[in-house]
């Protein structure tokens, strides 16, 4: 047996509730409309949708510095060992190195 089919626009409200209130709020509030069960479901299933869509970000965002990494990597072995034609080229510690 199937139940009825929550209506989209409550779950839109409920939603945008979510940015504001606390989930016992937002049962309070949909008390007449909806089945105390049935709001916490929802609230439930938001959240899991947030969590998925910022393990995602997350993701995406590794994978793109991932990607910047292996091409500095890349180019940096294009363009092969530095060398330095003056001592004021030479990095600070390598100086400091170099005067003792």
């Amino acid at each position: 047996m199937q139940g009825k089919r929550t209506d989209p626009q409550l779950v839109d409200e409920i939603r945008q509730l979510r940015r504001v209130h606390r989930p016992a709020e937002i049962v309070r509030m949909m008390d007449g409309r909806l089945n105390r069960r049935t709001v916490y479901r929802i609230l439930e299933r938001l959240r899991c949708e947030d969590e998925e869509r910022r393990r995602e970000d997350a993701e995406r965002v590794r994978l793109a510095l991932e990607l910047e990494e292996a091409e500095r990597i890349r180019r940096a072995r294009i363009r092969g060992a530095e060398r330095f034609t003056s001592v004021a080229q030479l990095p600070t510690n390598l100086r400091r190195l170099r005067a003792c």
